[in-house]
């Protein structure tokens, strides 16, 4: 039976040996300073007219709805959309590159927060279709939802979806980032899937080195993982599960720079 494979890539520090000791309350960081003054101060907002080629009044009235709606949110400020439009219009990069990077470029540059805009689609079964646009000139990606219902029904459910997403701002970036990642490591993945891993050399626990020759025609599973990951030590279990079959080998990498202690990696 193939043992788990548990190998540290970095420089191993003294820390403490035993279990992990509860951590005394801090003071807050300078970030967290930052974060609270925020929180407390008002962040600007505006709305952008939908774009709705069939029915353009329609998409004044959404985003009028939005705009009443998130009127009363606490700690938002509405501002006007004029000088954002007349600057991302005049742009030497509009209608070359995605709206959203020029919104979150000249949203950045005069203060704005965030630009709410989308797109009104009309399909044939007599539902419309609105995509909502939320853009956070300090996030990278752009917030995007869609709203489905009768077109006397989806202007309201259009704003309230907004305010939704304005109301839990932290949990919408870390859901589209979250998404972004997984993207992206399906694009790595696609990039490396029928090629050969790139070589390497690492040393295990017992100070036996490993190399990407001495694997070559062996099937390789590599779970990276800290001690402060949440999930990892379930992982680390059902990895163990995983290595007993016999035409696969597990290889863990302990991603902790400063791990002296080896018995707090239970395996």
């Amino acid at each position: 039976m193939k043992k788990l494979l548990v190998i540290l890539i970095s420089l191993l520090f003294v820390i403490g040996c035993g279990k992990k000791e509860e951590k005394k309350q801090k003071e807050p960081t300078e970030a967290q300073k930052q974060e609270e003054k925020v929180k407390q101060k008002k962040s600007s907002l505006t709305v952008i007219s939908f774009q709705a080629p069939k029915d353009k009044e329609y998409g004044y009235k959404l985003a009028q709805a939005a705009w009443d709606t998130l009127s009363g949110l606490e700690n938002i400020k509405m501002v006007t959309a004029n000088e954002l439009i007349d600057s991302l219009t005049t742009d030497q990069d509009y209608l070359k590159v995605e709206t959203s990077k020029l919104l979150r470029k000249w949203g950045s540059r005069l203060g704005i927060r965030y630009i709410v805009t989308g797109q009104i689609i009309s399909p044939e079964d007599g539902k419309y279709k609105a995509r909502i646009i939320i853009v956070d000139s300090q996030f990278e990606y752009p917030i995007v939802k869609s709203v489905e219902g009768k077109k006397d029904e989806l202007i309201s459910l259009a704003a309230l979806n907004i305010k939704d997403v304005i109301e839990n701002i932290k949990a919408a970036r870390q859901e589209v980032a979250l998404k972004m990642i997984q993207v992206r490591w399906q694009e790595k993945r696609n990039a490396l899937v029928g090629k050969p891993a790139p070589e390497f050399k690492l040393t295990s626990l017992d100070g036996n080195p490993i190399s990407s020759n001495e694997l070559k025609g062996e099937v390789t599973v590599f779970h990276f993982f800290s001690l402060d990951c949440e999930y990892c030590e379930e992982e680390l279990e059902w990895m163990k599960q995983f290595n007993r079959k016999e035409d696969v080998q597990v290889i863990g990498i302990n991603l902790d720079s400063d791990l002296k202690d080896l018995s707090l990696i239970h395996i």
